[in-house]
């Protein structure tokens, strides 16, 4: 009926991960949760906090020796409002039928993370370790595809590409549960959410620094170029399809998710399916009427986000008053009005300008976006070299909690080192291919000035799995 937990060997619960920086914060004792019954004969749950260098729920202080009521799905963190500790559940047994079995027996089911045009992405909980991962939820009815293929082909497709992938910067797929109306696919959380609203709520909504677009975009390019050397086209890349890892911090690690209008192709197959979002599409898409396209649709698309990810605004809009959308984006009008992009690494904006030309032939690839000198930056990736190397020691960490066999360390090093092979320490994170093939001068440009103005704030979608297809949210210039 009740909990106490500190660092003391007598508390229920004693804190004692060696490894967590803020162990030296928790008090002695630090905190107690106990059942209270009512007059009425029901129960609720209270929390007191007994520190006083503070016990926080949902990011409010409690106060020492100060208490109060647990809800469903309060997280409490300790000593400092950003230090995520548990997540309290009410476990409601009604709650948890209104899922399959093959789903609750492995997995408790907690919030709504969002919701989308083909179901909802919930928070679960895996039975035995309490990882926590997103749920996407695809729902079988109601579905009709501009592709005209049937629901069961496009989840069938999500699903095989996504088993398919192993990269630190694509949203992993854990497992994977059918039922008769439903499609359950247990995704990694990247908890940090969407890239597209952490630029927006950066200071006068001006972009990234330099350092720090560079060290998200060399991420992107990464997971790109990754997909396109397995004969994979993404088709929808946008900035609410990049997750982030963690909150607290804009260097972080970069996660693609939405697979949901991808589509495999071989290195003879040409994508003939007009999809995605209009304002990052490519010119050759705008004008298709059908006609073949290839993987290249991927480099204009990430080369829009580039820039949004420097400017804080978008290069192409139905805002701009001197031409209309597909003007702007078959003919390349975009520039960097010194007044925005006065202070943007130069070799940026060459990278930019190569990812943005019009004829295919000319833009560049993925690999020679990932080897343009731009992200020759040492320092850079040396501190992504450490953030990946964490990465792979969690890996570790799960892999043999989720091994039962006496040989699970070895499996777990294995896997880990799979999921990293692309990103070992004792090899360059960039590829040895010259980038500068392509000529400045051959970059179709416009004078026409373009002036940033006010953004719209756009409405909240899942930020802990793959995002379901959903028109664009959007920038705004004048």
């Amino acid at each position: 009926e009740k909990v106490v937990i500190g660092r003391n060997l007598n508390c229920s619960h004693v804190l004692s991960v060696s490894d967590d920086p803020h162990l030296l914060t928790y008090s002695q004792t630090h905190l107690e949760i106990k059942r209270v019954k009512a007059n009425d004969g029901s129960f609720h749950t209270q929390l007191k906090d007994l520190s006083s260098n503070g016990t926080f729920v949902n990011g409010q202080k409690v106060g020492r020796n100060r208490s109060r009521v647990l809800a469903n799905n309060d997280e409490i963190s300790l000593a400092v409002n950003t230090n995520k500790a548990w997540t309290y559940i009410e476990f409601d047994a009604i709650l948890q039928k209104q899922y399959p079995a093959c789903v609750t027996e492995h997995y408790t089911v907690s919030k709504t993370l969002g919701s989308g045009a083909f179901g909802e992405v919930k928070l679960v909980f895996e039975t035995g370790t309490c990882h926590r991962y997103a749920m996407k939820i695809i729902s079988k009815k109601g579905m009709s595809l501009p592709t005209g293929l049937t629901t069961d082909m496009s989840i069938r497709r999500e699903v095989s590409i996504l088993q398919q992938l192993n990269h630190p910067n694509i949203v992993r797929i854990e497992r994977f549960f059918d039922s008769n109306d439903r499609v359950f696919l247990i995704l990694e959380l990247a908890e940090g959410g969407e890239l597209f609203d952490r630029i927006t709520s950066q200071p006068n909504q001006s972009g990234f620094d330099n350092e720090t677009a560079k060290f998200l975009c060399y991420q992107m390019a990464q997971a790109v170029k990754y997909l396109h050397d397995k004969d994979i086209t993404h088709r929808d890349l946008k900035p609410e399809n990049f997750l982030l890892l963690e909150s607290g911090q804009n260097k972080t690690l970069v996660k693609l998710a939405d697979f949901g209008v991808s589509k495999l192709v071989s290195s003879e197959t040409m994508l003939r399916t007009f999809c995605g979002t209009q304002c990052y599409l490519a010119p050759e898409i705008m004008k298709s009427n059908g006609q073949p396209y290839t993987s290249k649709v991927d480099v204009w698309s990430l080369g829009v986000i580039f820039f949004i990810c420097l400017a804080g605004y978008p290069p192409f809009t139905e805002e701009r008053k001197d031409f209309d959308l597909q003007t702007q984006i078959c003919d390349g009008h975009v520039n960097f009005p010194p007044e925005h992009w006065g202070n943007v690494d130069a070799a940026a904006i060459d990278l930019i300008k190569r990812m943005l030309v019009v004829q295919t032939d000319r833009r560049l690839s993925m690999r020679q976006v990932c080897a343009h000198h731009w992200f020759k930056d040492d320092k850079v990736l040396s501190e992504l070299r450490q953030l990946l190397d964490r990465e792979c020691q969690l890996q570790v960490q799960r892999q043999q909690q989720q091994q039962s066999s006496a040989a699970s360390e070895a499996a777990a090093s294995s896997a880990a080192g799979n999921y990293l092979a692309n990103w070992s320490p004792g090899q360059p994170l960039v590829d040895e291919v010259a980038a500068d093939e392509v000529a400045a001068d051959e970059v179709a440009m416009t004078s026409k000035p373009m002036v940033r103005g006010g953004r719209k704030r756009p409405s909240q979608t899942p930020a802990g799995g793959a995002e379901d297809r959903q028109p664009a949210k959007k920038m705004s210039v004048q």
